[in-house]
């Protein structure tokens, strides 16, 4: 597996001129910049490894970062299947287009993601693209003054959902010959 840190384009320069998120800004701030566009999907277009007709899973997907990503694949002429837990606005994504598969889930309940690969698998079991997008900042107090059941769901849904999708997509992607996931900050290219 290799990693690397999502990249921004800026939407002025050309194809390929790729720069790091600057420092100290955050990843939801990076993307909402007007001449910065997020380019996790453009990485795989310049590398080769991003084709019309391809299936990808984006978490998180019916608003921000998640759908601006989701509408790129989806304007590469990519198959897109969108998680979120936002029914509005995951109705709001689906009127936008209707063409892509959505799911209401909690990325930190493996019940309910496993469901989502199971409905994956009697479909046919392709996925070439898994963006693991989803996370939430969490307590932003001292300590002390974080309770065990806030801290439980930050590591739930940063941690442990990105592992519940990684751990179904892996055996599907191997099995078609590679894939690709892209991981909060990093993206990973496997290869069988």
């Amino acid at each position: 597996l290799e990693f690397r840190r999502v990249l921004f384009r800026s939407v002025a320069a050309p194809v390929g001129q790729l720069m790091p998120i600057p420092d100290g800004m955050s990843f939801t701030d990076a993307a909402a910049l007007p001449e910065v566009a997020l380019t996790a999907w453009t990485n795989l277009a310049v590398e080769g490894r991003l084709e019309a007709g391809q299936t990808v899973l984006v978490t998180a997907a019916a608003r921000g970062i998640g759908r601006v990503t989701a509408e790129a694949f989806l304007a590469a002429g990519c198959r897109v299947h969108v998680c979120d837990n936002d029914r509005q606005a995951l109705s709001d994504f689906q009127s936008a287009h209707p063409g892509a598969r959505t799911t209401d889930l909690d990325v930190a309940d493996h019940q309910a993601v496993d469901a989502v690969f199971d409905a994956l698998e009697r479909r046919g079991g392709h996925l070439d693209v898994l963006v693991n997008n989803a996370g939430i900042a969490g307590p932003v107090s001292p300590a002390e003054g974080i309770s065990p059941e806030d801290w439980l769901r930050t590591i739930e849904v940063n941690l442990s959902s990105h592992f519940y999708f990684a751990r179904r997509a892996i055996p599907i992607m191997r099995s078609r010959g590679g894939g690709s996931m892209l991981l909060d900050r990093k993206s990973t290219r496997l290869n069988s």
